[in-house]
């Protein structure tokens, strides 16, 4: 697999309709700039015990082609010459996390990430 950045835009990103803080804002812009460390219940293991909601989600990092993605219709059909057959288009990947603040007795903050898929489809064909 090769990465390729600028692949275009993610064509189904999900989103919050809820208003963020100022800190919810640089911490989503930080998630949809580059992908984090899994770190799921490290905050929580670790004494802050209080946790905000999990963020909503999305697709951080470069994206991923792949472009023998066989393993989906992601294919053309082409009947131009003899019989019928598909054509691979190949797919583009790209991570999807959130994340959550959590906080200690003292008020501290710690932040969990969370991977939801490594490589989520967001397209086909790179």
């Amino acid at each position: 697999m090769a990465l390729l950045a600028g692949c275009g835009p993610v064509d189904e990103q999900l989103s919050d309709e809820a208003a963020q803080t100022p800190e919810e804002m640089v911490l989503e812009q930080g998630l949809v700039d580059g992908c984090q460390v899994e770190t799921y219940n490290q905050c929580v293991a670790a004494g802050y015990g209080s946790c905000l909601d999990w963020s909503t989600k999305a697709a951080c990092g470069s994206t991923t082609c792949d472009p023998e993605y066989d393993l989906s219709p992601c294919y053309r059909r082409d009947c131009t010459e003899g019989p019928c057959q598909n054509i691979a288009l190949g797919a583009t990947f790209q991570s999807l996390q959130q994340y959550r603040v959590c906080f200690n007795p003292q008020g501290q903050s710690c932040t969990e990430w969370l991977v939801l898929e490594d490589y989520q489809r967001v397209k086909c064909g790179c």
